[in-house]
C-alpha cells in the first residue's frame, strides 16, 4: 500500500517512479504499513509534499527509530518523515530542506500553577528561574524520550522529586491529561501538540505559557535518508517537491491552522524567515 499523489494524472505515465518506503517513528518494534492520516501539521503538511512529487513512489510505514536505522543498512532507498537535525545525525544521514516549522516547545502550566503567576507571568523563563520561583512544582516527562541535547540536560539537573515519569506503556497525551487535571504542574510540549491533544480530549481550553529561554523559539523538522548515493538522489527529489510546497498557499495555511490564534503573527514571521529563505 501507498500513498496515491494526487498529482499523477498530470505526470508522464512513460515517466517511470522510484519506489522508496518513508517511515514515520513509533514507538513498536514490528513495521506496520500505515496510510495517511490528515491529524496533525506533520501528516498534513506531508500530504502536500507528496502531491509535488511526480518522481518517487511511497510507500508508508512506520516503526522505532533504532530498528529503522538498522533497516537502512540493507535497503537504501529508506527515509524517516519529521526528524530534528542533529550533529550526530549528519553523520549517518542526509536530511531534506525543513519539512515543516513550528514553535518551538513552552513551558504550559496547570491552571492552578498559572496562578501563581497572575501578577506578572513571565514570556521567557529558564529552568533555574522555576526552581526559584516554585521549588516544588512537578514536571511530566516521558520514559526514554529526547527533548534535544540542551532540555536534556536540564532535566537531568532537576531532583527526582520534581520529576513525573510517564512510562512508555502509558497512554498517549496521558501527560497532558494529567496538566488538564492538575496532577502535574508543567509540561514541555509544542503549541501544536498541545491543540493536537486539546482535540483528542476534547478540552477546548488554553494553558498559560512561557517561552524556555535557553531553546531556540522555532523547531523544524526533516525528511532523512540513507548516508548513500540512492539517499542523496531521493533527498534531491524531496527537496525540490518541499520547495514547491513552500509556494503552495494550502501549504501554509495548513500549518497555521495548527497554530493558537494569538500566535499567527509571530509564527508567520519565522515562516517567512526560516522557510522562505531555505
Amino acid at each position: 500500500m501507498h500513498f496515491s499523489v494526487q498529482a499523477n494524472e498530470q505526470v508522464n505515465p512513460e515517466r517511470s517512479q522510484t519506489p522508496i518506503t518513508l517511515f514515520g517513528l513509533s514507538s513498536s518494534p514490528i513495521f506496520n504499513t500505515i496510510l495517511l492520516k490528515q491529524t496533525s501539521a506533520e501528516a498534513e503538511s506531508l500530504a502536500i509534499i507528496l502531491t509535488h512529487l511526480s518522481t518517487l513512489e511511497v510507500n508508508l510505514k512506520e516503526g522505532n527509530f533504532s530498528h529503522v536505522i538498522s533497516y537502512m543498512e540493507n535497503n537504501p532507498k529508506t527515509c524517516i518523515r519529521n526528524i530534528i537535525k542533529t550533529p550526530e545525525r549528519e553523520q549517518y544521514l542526509y536530511f531534506s530542506k525543513p519539512q515543516l516549522i513550528l514553535l518551538g516547545k513552552r513551558m504550559f502550566f496547570s491552571h492552578k500553577f498559572a496562578d501563581f503567576f497572575k501578577i506578572s507571568k513571565p514570556e521567557v523563563l529558564s529552568f533555574s528561574e522555576l526552581s526559584e520561583l516554585k521549588p516544588d512544582f512537578i514536571l511530566g516527562i516521558e520514559e526514554g524520550r529526547s527533548y534535544g541535547i540542551d532540555l536534556d540536560a536540564m532535566i537531568a539537573q532537576l531532583p527526582d522529586k520534581n520529576k513525573y515519569l510517564k512510562s512508555k506503556d502509558d497512554e498517549e497525551g496521558l501527560l497532558f491529561s494529567m496538566l488538564y487535571r492538575q496532577r502535574i504542574d508543567v509540561l514541555l510540549a509544542s503549541p501544536s501538540s498541545m491543540k493536537f491533544f486539546g482535540r483528542k480530549f476534547q478540552i477546548d481550553q488554553s494553558f498559560e505559557s512561557s517561552a524556555i529561554a535557553e531553546l531556540s523559539p522555532i523547531l523544524k523538522s526533516h525528511i532523512v535518508c540513507s548516508k548513500t548515493p540512492e539517499g542523496k538522489a531521493i533527498i534531491k527529489q524531496f527537496d525540490l517537491a518541499i520547495e514547491e510546497a513552500y509556494q503552495d498557499p494550502t501549504y501554509f495555511q495548513t500549518l497555521i491552522n495548527w497554530v493558537a490564534y494569538e500566535n499567527h503573527d509571530i509564527y508567520r514571521k519565522y515562516y517567512n524567515k526560516y522557510l522562505k529563505i531555505n
